[in-house]
């Protein structure tokens, strides 16, 4: 039986005078007492921060719901108290190119406490290249320091959704264990389980109070989600969940395609491209783990053989056109693609009244996305503007879009990366 915080101050305060009084039995009791009052002190339970007042808001201005079937309300887990409400999500460009831009930054959260261990709730959407930081979380001491913590994809959190494309869903983080997983897994049709992680993250100078903690976006592709954080003392005797286990049995990739990126006008290797599968298994499909090309332009992806009936793949690098490769049967074993290079186009985002607006994505339809800076300023890449460059939207939070036409002198201006985007609202 679990006695309650209120149960065991009372029993303390009844027993300890006995303590006096001696006997082993006596003080075997009160022993016992102490174990279990060492686990529910205030700096072993830990202290909750309270996030709803930062929590993503939705187009009506109300928080933004949890995940179906997610745990609600006050929650323990690994013997510490954690406040499940809504969540944090930030700025993902993959999200942002289908009009849902979140916030770059979420600042000044109050913690005002001195801490061993941030335990945080959490989980990214989309996936990413594993060993990419999609996150920072800050901490700003009261002395003027500060520490960020990285938020890596594949050590402390991947894709929430684990679909048919993915080999496993192991992290390389030690003090990251699976948090949450829907038990209703099995019921939908896309054979997708969702699931959330629960991280530790130690603070390198707990001898500092603390005053605030800011989430910052990695701005790649995966969008980071907060859902509770607590912070405590370490302690040896807090109880110890298990983490909830994988469903089913381990996916068996056997099957290999060997991939050769290069440059079309040199024949030169690519390094550093991004492979993005997606694939057919089981006659459903799903996204598949992203791979990188080497020094050489190789990349090596990995797949059910048996179970497949198709592979699709998009190709990025920045400075180069999106290509994209299909196969339906017959996947070779080694598969060479060419990207087109691009020219590089920019310039500066302003509202009504001529301020410059900060945290907008550009979208010309033609490569990679970018985000204004404090300034307005964006750039990136595209493919011969003159002929290509028909439209761009700018996404604003809320889901804000402007679609601009350019003219052809605007066309000269974006090349020259001094193009001005005026919009129409303040």
């Amino acid at each position: 039986m679990k006695l309650s915080r209120k149960s065991i101050t009372e029993l303390r305060a009844f027993v300890l005078p006995i303590l006096l009084l001696g006997g082993p039995s006596v003080l075997a009791q009160v022993d016992f007492l102490n174990i279990q009052a060492r686990t529910t002190t205030v700096g072993d339970v830990g202290q909750v921060i309270d996030l709803l007042h930062f929590h993503e808001t939705t187009t009506s201005g109300r928080p933004a719901v949890l995940p179906p079937r997610f745990p609600r309300g006050d929650i323990e887990f690994d013997g510490l108290e954690f406040r499940l409400h809504s969540m944090i999500r930030l700025l993902g460009m993959t999200y942002a190119q289908r009009g849902h831009v979140h916030p770059a930054k979420v600042g000044g959260i109050p913690v005002n406490a001195k801490f061993d261990e941030l335990h945080l709730v959490h989980s990214g959407a989309l996936p990413e290249v594993p060993g990419r930081t999609i996150a920072l979380v800050r901490l700003r001491y009261s002395n003027g320091r500060q520490h960020d913590f990285p938020i890596v994809y594949g050590k402390h959190c991947a894709d929430w959704e684990f679909r048919m494309g993915y080999e496993k869903e192991s992290l390389s983080d030690s003090d990251t264990k699976v948090f949450w997983r829907d038990p209703e897994y099995a019921k939908n049709r896309w054979k997708i389980h969702h699931r959330a992680w629960k991280s530790v993250l130690r603070n390198p100078h707990p001898e500092f109070h603390v005053r605030s903690m800011e989430l910052i976006s990695g701005r790649t592709r995966t969008s980071f989600a907060l859902y509770a954080a607590t912070i405590a003392k370490t302690s040896l005797d807090r109880e110890s969940t298990p983490a909830v286990p994988f469903p089913g049995l381990a996916r068996r990739f056997g099957a290999t395609l060997r991939v050769k990126i290069c440059d079309k006008d040199t024949g030169e290797p690519i390094a550093g491209a991004t492979i993005t599968p997606s694939l057919q298994v089981q006659g459903v499909s799903g996204n598949g783990d992203m791979i990188e090309t080497d020094s050489e332009g190789y990349a090596m992806l990995r797949y059910p053989k048996t179970e497949t009936t198709r592979l699709t793949m998009w190709i990025e690098k920045d400075g180069y056109v999106k290509r994209h490769g299909l196969f339906r049967q017959g996947i070779p074993q080694e598969q060479e693609f060419d990207l087109t290079p691009t020219v590089t186009i920019g310039g500066q985002v302003l509202d009504a009244m001529g301020n410059p607006v900060t945290g907008a994505v550009v979208d010309a339809r033609l490569s990679n996305l970018a985000i204004t800076d404090d300034d307005g300023q964006w750039v990136t890449s595209a493919r011969e503007p003159s002929r290509f460059l028909k439209t761009i939207r700018i996404i604003l939070p809320q889901r804000k879009i402007t679609t601009i036409r350019p003219d052809p002198e605007l066309v000269v201006q974006l090349v020259a990366r001094k193009g001005v985007i005026r919009l129409n609202q303040p």
